[in-house]
């Protein structure tokens, strides 16, 4: 398994899968398991920033719907 408490792991899982990975890594750190669901989203918010290649509404909007499905499953 990838440490990802490496900024460089965060920012290729954010360029190859975009929006889905946003949601996931904040649902996954919602739902109670170590993975850094915060680093995640700003690492998201400052390549969206950056790049132009995500829109920050649907990052926003991705982490939302992330933190809400893994609080609810858990």
């Amino acid at each position: 398994m990838p440490d990802l408490s490496n900024g460089h792991t965060l920012t290729q899982l954010i360029v190859v899968y975009g929006y889905w990975a946003i949601l996931l890594g904040v649902a996954v750190d919602s739902f109670g398991f170590p993975l850094p669901g915060e680093a995640m989203l700003l690492t998201a918010s400052m390549y969206a920033g950056a790049t132009r290649h995500l829109i920050l509404p649907t990052v926003i909007i991705s982490a939302v719907a992330g933190g809400v499905i893994g609080d609810n499953l858990s």
